[in-house]
């Protein structure tokens, strides 16, 4: 049971912490079943009980208004990837989607400025959205249940 809170919650405290709360206050016995659809619940559902919504709110104010369109293709793409994706086909797949009258930021991108692509995905892991695979090089969400919201509140689903 433990096992199963600590797997589905990413071993993040706040969330075993609001897991195990949902488990007390239902007075249900609890289960690893009963354990991954409170999760589950909790990621889809409209309320937002875990301020999940923070993690897509929070973006501008950190990365600026002419990155977010970037960023956001970014977090998406890798959200949306079944497997890590290696940097060249990120930068492809950002790349091909992005409008350049957007901002000079963007347009550096378009006309190959790499090291902006690059400085992205360094926040973005230091930010905890990502992580680049030892030996790889490919990226990941740093957290699957982040991705899962991700996916499901963007619409990225398979």
């Amino acid at each position: 049971m433990i096992d199963a809170i600590v797997r589905h919650s990413d071993a993040i405290p706040y969330y075993i912490h609001q897991v195990v709360g949902a488990l007390k206050s239902r007075g249900a016995v609890a289960s690893a079943a009963l354990a991954e659809g409170l999760v589950a619940e909790a990621l889809a559902g409209a309320q937002d009980i875990w301020d999940l919504q923070h993690f897509r709110g929070r973006l501008t104010a950190y990365y600026g208004a002419d990155r977010l369109p970037v960023v956001m293709k970014i977090l998406d793409e890798v959200a949306a990837a079944e497997e890590p994706v290696a940097y060249r086909d990120l930068q492809r797949r950002v790349t091909g989607s992005l409008e350049p009258e957007r901002s000079d930021f963007t347009r550096r991108l378009l006309e190959g400025d790499e090291e902006s692509m690059r400085l992205l995905l360094g926040l973005l892991q230091r930010d905890h959205y990502l992580r680049m695979e030892a030996g790889t090089g490919r990226y990941r969400y740093r957290f699957p249940l982040i991705q899962r919201w991700w996916r499901l509140h963007r619409g990225l689903l398979p």
